[in-house]
């Protein structure tokens, strides 16, 4: 009873495992970029738990770009010109980085930061993990990295940096919150100390 959801069905093809098609019925966890976009009906369910990771704004908006210079082909129906059209970084962070991002996914879910089960962040997943694991009373679980890119990021002008973070300073104080949040969540965890 694990959904996947990473791409929406798409006319002319193939169910995808990877994807998460087809659906399944009254599944117990679904799992992936779009979730809300394929089942908007959890956002109605009372007592779903919402559990979600970010990333420094910055280091994630790279992260975009670089994965998606990677794809072929590129579905262009987006309304923002693909990082694959988009030869320069700086260009893509500037002028094609929906920005605040993580602003707007929290608005779609109908539920502001503090009230999602867990906001983890990328930066500290190990004690990420180890809040949820506490959290859903469930055992210590061996896991390992995937998905990590290959090479370093590429360098950024810091008056683009400065800019960037200018135009997503909502994402920054949600990133920053999500630290807070955490560190609550670690101190519950570790108990009182003499």
């Amino acid at each position: 009873r694990f959904q996947r959801a990473y791409q929406p069905p798409r006319p002319g093809l193939a169910p995808n495992e990877n994807d998460g098609w087809p659906d399944i019925p009254n599944p117990t966890c679904i799992h992936g970029h779009a979730v809300l976009e394929r089942f908007p009906w959890v956002r109605d369910v009372p007592d779903a738990r919402f559990v979600t990771f970010l990333r420094d704004p910055l280091a994630g908006a790279v992260s975009l770009w670089r994965y998606q210079r990677r794809l072929v082909p590129w579905d262009p129906s987006g309304p923002r010109a693909a990082a694959k059209e988009v030869a320069r970084v700086e260009d893509w962070l500037i002028g094609h980085y929906n920005h605040n991002r993580y602003g707007k996914w929290f608005a779609r879910s109908g539920r502001s930061l503090e009230q999602y089960f867990l906001v983890g962040l990328v930066e500290r997943f190990d004690e990420s993990m180890r809040v949820l694991f506490h959290m859903c009373q469930w055992p210590v679980t061996a896991y390992k990295q995937e998905n990590q890119a290959q090479g370093p990021a590429p360098a950024v002008d810091p008056t683009i940096e400065a800019e960037f973070r200018r135009l997503n300073a909502g994402d920054y104080a949600l990133w920053i919150r999500a630290g807070e949040l955490l560190d609550g969540h670690l101190r519950r965890i570790a108990g009182p100390t003499g």
